[in-house]
């Protein structure tokens, strides 16, 4: 944003007016002149001030003070101040404007108010002292030239006469407040030539520029008065008007400090959104919510515009701010907000066109997906080649029903069942209505089905189809087996059939195979897990014997290659003589002894007997599948005569496992002991949010690779990240109990759950608090301890947002013990490191170290980046690591950063957090990271999750923030040097700023403002002052201060009001500060939620790392 920005109250006391009394003091040790009892005389700069008493008798005086301009220019509404004993009860040819501990302060008597070079001005006063009269000894004039606020005073230009050679122009300046415009004068730049004016002077002419000054007989602009000056020059070009006047005036210092002083933080006297103080900061009027008249209001051009509320051409390119293109969309500013189209937005309604090819090219509703309403979307009904204004395109079929060929693209299949080494490849086409992307996508398929996958029956993965139809579609499903052929001849190929698990049944499908082009293909008409079997294996498998059973014509019909026995568990269960039974999901398990309602027989030790678990026992026929086989082999049914039924049961949990779904609720307690899902809510005391969540906690997944994303696993991670909130609890719809997150870990399985709290055993800044449990798995004969390990991300504490934003000075890399890896970011690292020996020390106590661990680490925001770390830091220590994280900011300059494959980063590309610290310093995170954008995908699920109406991020503004912070310093390092000339090598020197007082109380009182975290970044200069001027510090900031007093007003230790008006930074980091504001009234919460990353777990596939 180029717009001027206003300083706070302290250097509204201009640096002219402060030094020259400062000088006045100097002056006066060096050049006082001798005094007597009734005279002195004091020369300061400039000016020369005689003090005489001309009568004394008792305890009464009268005198008189001369004050002489022995300067070069006039000296304008004077006031003089000075410290004297005595005691004026009347004055003449001045007015006492206050007397206060012994200090006066004097004003002119208005026809007096300006005192000439060479000229004396004499105040005559009497009144009465007790005591001595000690003759003052120095003085001061503490008056200033003002800039007045623009909403100050209005300026009008009127042409009032125009001749072929000349004209002549009226200029009116109205004073709006209720003070008196002292010595007024008014700059501007003017297209036409100014020769003379009535009732004004031009002072200065320098190009175009104008400065127009009061005449000597209307010097002063009363309260809701107006002053007209007649400006006449040659010939007129009467297009041109005046752009940006300026008005200054001259007025007593300590007027402005009293004058923005804001009395109440909260008024917004134009409504137009920015809060008074806010439109001071932006140099825009509190009493017109369109500064410029540009045709955008205020508030809009802070937050989401980005542009100068005060200059009607931010970039000055010609180009009124209302008539540029925000968002690339071919639709002005200003059109956009009258259309009530979004101009950050490029696609408003979010159909797949841009608002300006809607308006422009399709004449489409830009804030409508569908604009004819016939069920989809304007976009979904281009890439159809539909009529998106025609609810039939044909004239005769709804477009919403009509039934369109197409293919499903590989980004709506699972990327694991893509890949070469695949032996089966999916694909899937169809005749269907809408654009088949939107509505079916593919996915791998974790299916027990062991009874065939352990006979070699079952060939590759089974898949899962997944539709949103609402009502069945015929589509063609299709598995490329190019990798098979290899290893499978041709008559092993045409045994294969493609099936579908439908509850405990298998339905054989009928499956075209096509040698030449390796394709095994079927027609489904409903979602559900589809697989391929080469059928006699799997029959085989679950003890049904084709080749047994068919008579002497038929078995000459096969071939030995025909016919692959594969692995007979069934017979050889059979011949061991112990109790196997089969499961409805095909898996054959072991029992401890016979199954009968009187048996006591409890397997797997869990508390309830076998029986139990087992359920009914109920008959599935296997007609369909002996039938596929028999005709794949030219065999007529007849000549089968075997059985065609087995017997499964509908088991209600397995019983040789005492956790059968593996989600840490044993059978014996577990009310869905096959299901492992949890639905309850995430409530957010914070943000007023009680959002409807369910995730899957399956420990299976831990005996898998870790290298693999797992979306499961990464929606629980989300959950537990934001269960780890000191504001967050988790609601389990189940038993209708709201647990904390070490609760909630105990009741998911978790042994020996422990809460660490980094504040109770240091206290510095490198703080947080880590939850630490693990669970003993044994999966597939197995075992292992996982042990899950999530950290909390930044709560309320300056502590912990002073630690966020301190990077680390690595030339000071030594001095901090607990900053073990150097190329990490500082605060992050520590915590991480003091996490690390909880962690230890916890393993040590509670976990057999004799099992192999595998370490789940999560967090979100703050705990997100110190999970970041830890991820990293177990891996190098050799451990088998989950790590998922949230949100987390950069943590690391490591060149070999994103070689930790183990570690996965959800980003929300609309949330500020994980931009910062800033990848133009160098930093990265560890591990692969995932960047979606919820605004452009998920808006309305995030609004119907939250029920906020409303997502709100600061779409185009949230860049120039970044941008700007990264200008602040080259890198890390930077960020803690001193650049000034008084404290560093004077390579920049605009890193200082002064702070003007007062008082000595004034200057401690500023100085106390600075947060407490901020003040070891900084050198603050202290200056002695005289009377009521003088009392100023410097202070020169080093890039980390500013970055220090954002984590102060981020923890809520200061005010917003305090950062944006009372802290003032020096240049260096005012365009910083400046995004920053625009940014945070624009939106920067929502994006950043822990329920934001909830949505993208829910959506984000591996095919984003």
């Amino acid at each position: 944003m180029k717009g001027k920005r206003k300083k706070s109250v302290r250097n509204l006391v201009t640096m002219l007016v402060i030094m020259s009394m400062l000088m006045g003091m100097i002056n006066h040790i060096e050049l006082a002149a001798a005094t007597t009892e009734t005279k002195s005389v004091f020369q300061g700069d400039g000016y020369e001030v005689t003090f005489s008493l001309n009568n004394q008798w008792e305890n009464e005086f009268q005198g008189e003070l001369e004050i002489k301009n022995t300067g070069q220019e006039t000296m304008e509404n004077w006031y003089l101040m000075f410290e004297w004993n005595g005691e004026i009860s009347s004055i003449w040819n001045g007015d006492i404007v206050n007397h206060q501990d012994g200090i006066y302060i004097l004003k002119n008597a208005g026809w007096n108010q300006d005192i000439q070079a060479g000229e004396t001005v004499v105040v005559g006063f009497s009144g009465v002292t007790e005591g001595e009269i000690v003759l003052p000894t120095a003085y001061g004039i503490p008056t200033q030239r003002v800039t007045a606020d623009s909403s100050d005073y209005q300026i009008t230009l009127e042409y009032s006469s125009v001749w072929e050679s000349g004209y002549q122009a009226s200029l009116t300046i109205t004073n709006l407040t209720e003070k008196t415009l002292a010595d007024w004068s008014v700059s501007f730049e003017f297209g036409n030539e100014i020769t003379s004016a009535i009732n004004g002077v031009i002072q200065e002419q320098t190009g175009h520029n104008y400065v127009i000054q009061h005449s000597t007989y209307e010097k002063n602009i009363e309260p809701g008065s107006s002053v007209t000056v007649i400006l006449s020059g040659g010939q007129a070009d009467t297009r041109f008007y005046p752009e940006e006047f300026e008005l200054s005036y001259v007025d007593f210092a300590g007027n402005q400090e009293e004058e923005n002083s804001v009395t109440d933080e909260n008024l917004d006297t134009d409504s137009d959104g920015l809060l008074d103080w806010q439109e001071e900061y932006y140099n825009s009027s509190i009493d017109s919510a369109d500064t410029d008249q540009d045709g955008l209001s205020d508030f809009d051009e802070v937050t989401i515009f980005h542009s100068d509320p005060a200059s009607c051409d931010t970039d000055e390119n010609g180009l009124m701010d209302g008539e540029e293109d925000l968002d690339g969309d071919g639709v002005t500013n200003l059109e956009e907000q009258t259309r009530n189209t979004a101009p950050e937005k490029a696609d408003t309604d979010g159909d797949g066109i841009s608002d300006g090819d809607e308006i422009l090219l399709y004449h489409t509703a830009p804030v409508l997906s569908d604009t004819d309403k016939d069920g989809l979307e304007d976009g979904e009904e281009l890439a159809l080649g539909l009529n998106p204004l025609e609810q039939c395109s044909d004239g005769i079929t709804l477009d919403g029903k009509r039934l369109i060929s197409q293919s499903l693209s590989k980004e709506n299949i699972e990327e694991g069942l893509l890949t070469e080494e695949g032996i089966l490849v999916p694909e899937l086409s169809g005749s269907v209505a809408g654009n088949i992307n939107k509505h079916i996508s593919i996915l791998s398929k974790d299916t027990v089905l062991d009874a065939f996958a352990e006979s070699g029956a079952l060939i590759g993965e089974p898949v899962e189809v997944v539709s949103s139809y609402l009502e069945p579609v015929e589509l063609n499903l299709t598995f490329h087996f190019a990798q098979m052929t290899a290893s499978y001849e041709e008559e092993r190929i045409n045994n294969l059939s493609i099936c579908r698990l439908e509850n405990s049944s298998l339905i054989p499908l009928s499956t075209e195979i096509s040698i030449e082009n390796q394709t095994l293909s079927t027609k489904i008409k409903k979602e559900g897990i589809y697989f391929v079997m080469e059928v006699n294996t799997g029959l085989n498998s679950v003890g049904i014997h084709v080749e047994e059973n068919l008579d002497g014509a038929a078995v000459s019909l096969l071939s030995e290659e025909k016919f692959v026995q594969g692995n007979n568990q069934a017979a050889a269960m059979a011949v061991s003589g112990e109790t196997w039974v089969l499961l409805s999901d095909y898996q054959y398990v072991k029992l401890n002894g016979p199954v009968a309602s009187t048996s006591t027989v409890d397997t797997d030790g869990d508390g309830v007997t076998d029986y139990k678990e087992l359920g009914t026992l109920k008959a599935v026929t296997m007609t369909a599948l002996i039938n596929t086989f028999l005709v794949a082999n030219g065999i007529p049914s007849e000549y089968y005569s075997g059985k065609t039924t087995i017997y499964v049961y509908n088991y209600v949990s397995n019983p040789t496992l005492t956790d059968t779904d593996f989600d840490g609720r044993n059978d014996n307690i577990d009310t869905a002991p096959r299901s492992g899902v949890f639905t309850g809510k995430l409530k957010d005391s914070g943000a007023d949010i009680s959002a409807d969540i369910s995730y899957t906690l399956d420990y299976r997944t831990f005996f898998g690779s870790s290298s693999d994303y797992n979306s499961a696993l990464s929606v629980t991670s989300s959950v537990y990240a934001a269960g780890a909130y000191n504001n967050i609890t988790i609601l389990n719809s189940a038993n209708a109990t709201t647990y904390s997150l070490n609760a909630l870990m105990a009741y998911q399985g978790f042994s020996d759950v422990k809460v660490y709290k980094l504040s109770s055993a240091y206290t510095d800044y490198h703080l947080s608090e880590v939850t630490i449990g693990h669970r003993k798995v044994t999966y597939n004969g197995v075992t292992k301890e996982v042990v899950a390990v999530v950290v909390r991300g930044t709560n309320s504490t300056l502590a912990e947002w002073a630690s966020n934003f301190d990077v680390g000075d690595t030339s000071t890399y030594t001095t901090s013990s607990d900053w073990a890896v150097k190329a990490n970011h500082k605060g992050f690292d520590i915590a991480a490191t003091r996490i690390l020996k909880y962690l230890t020390t916890y393993l040590a106590a509670y976990v057999n170290s004799s099992v192999t661990k595998a370490i789940w680490v999560t967090g979100h925001s703050r705990g997100a980046a110190i999970s970041n770390i830890l991820g990293a830091r177990l891996v190098d220590k050799g451990y088998t690591t989950f790590a998922y994280t949230y949100a987390a900011p950069n943590t690391t300059t490591a060149a070999t950063a994103k070689n930790y494959k183990s570690i996965f980063n959800i980003m929300n590309s609309d949330d500020f957090v994980p931009y910062l610290p800033m990848t133009a310093w160098g930093f990265t995170r560890y591990g692969r990271t995932a960047t979606v954008s919820l605004a452009d995908n998920y808006e309305s699920e995030w609004e119907k999750l939250t029920g906020i109406w409303d997502y709100n991020p600061d779409t185009y503004g949230m860049q120039d923030t970044i941008n700007s912070l990264a200008k602040i310093a080259k890198d890390r390092v930077d960020c803690y040097k001193y650049t000034c000339s008084c404290h560093g090598d004077g390579s920049k020197n605009n890193i200082t700023i002064t702070n003007y007082g007062m008082s000595k109380s004034s200057r401690e009182g500023a100085i106390a403002k600075i947060p407490v975290n901020a003040l070891a970044y900084c050198k603050i200069t202290r200056y002695t002052g005289f009377l009521c001027v003088g009392w100023n510090f410097d202070c020169c900031q080093t890039p980390s201060y500013f970055m220090q007093v954002l984590a102060a007003q981020m923890a809520g230790t200061i005010s917003t009001y305090r950062f944006v008006v009372e802290l003032d930074v020096a240049d260096r980091y005012e365009d910083a500060k400046s995004n920053i504001i625009a940014s945070a009234i624009g939106g920067l919460e929502h994006p950043h939620y822990a329920e934001s990353y909830y949505v993208l777990a829910n959506h984000v596939k591996a095919s984003n790392f």
